[in-house]
This record gives C-alpha cells, structure tokens and sequence, in this order.
C-alpha cells in the first residue's frame, strides 16, 4: 500500500472510531434520560475502552507509514489512550463522560478526537 492509501485507510479508520464514539455516546445518552444509570455508565465504559485501545488497534494502520507520520499519530493516540486509561483505572463515570471534551466545548462542536483527526488530514493528507 502507498503512503497516501495508508494514510486514507487509517483517516477512515480513525473517522469510524470516532462516528462509534458519538454513537455510544448517543446511546448511553438515552438511557440515562430514561434514568437507567447502569446501561449509561456501560456506555461509559464502552467509549473508555475504545479510546483506551486505539494505539493497539491503529499499529496496523500506521505500520507501513514514515517514521515521522507513525509517530506523531501514535502519540496523539496515546494521549487519548492514557486519560482513558486513567478514567477506567478510577472507575469514574464523570472523568469517562468529559473524555474528549474541554471544559469551554459547546454542543455541536468537534470533539478532541474528530479535531485530531482534522489535524491529521491537514498535517498527512491521504
């Protein structure tokens, strides 16, 4: 695979990864508007651990990339990974809700992983 293909399939890998994120969000949403805590703090969980894996589950992807490109993806992956991590490790549903979202986010607005994924389109365009 070329560099530009790697870079396409890897931008539209990350792209599912954070459609799932929102769609787990969406979910969890629902039931807790439907005041089922558990099923809301599952889906917590649930986007933890998807962000909490994607440096693992991206190493196929960005393999084959410049050391360069690899790197720089990879380790704005781990940040990712390691809030999410922090968030499972103390089994807090608050800290797991704001993964991706800063303080002054505004309902409508890209969160932390789709501004990332921007950046990477910008930055490495496939």
């Amino acid at each position: 695979m070329t560099n530009a293909a790697s870079l396409t399939a890897l931008h539209s890998w990350l792209e599912e990864r954070a459609r799932e994120v929102r769609r787990i969000e969406g979910q969890a949403l629902h039931e807790l508007e439907r005041e089922n805590t558990q099923d809301y703090r599952d889906g917590m969980r649930r986007k933890a651990e998807l962000l909490a894996d994607l440096p693992r589950a991206s190493v196929p992807l960005t393999s084959g990339l410049p050391e360069d490109a690899a790197r720089t993806i990879q380790e704005g992956l781990w940040r990712f990974a390691r809030n999410a991590g922090n968030a499972l490790s103390l089994n807090s549903v608050f800290y797991m809700s704001a993964l991706l979202y800063p303080e002054e986010y505004r309902e409508g607005e890209a969160n932390d992983l789709e501004r990332f994924l921007e950046e990477l389109r910008a930055r490495f365009p496939g």
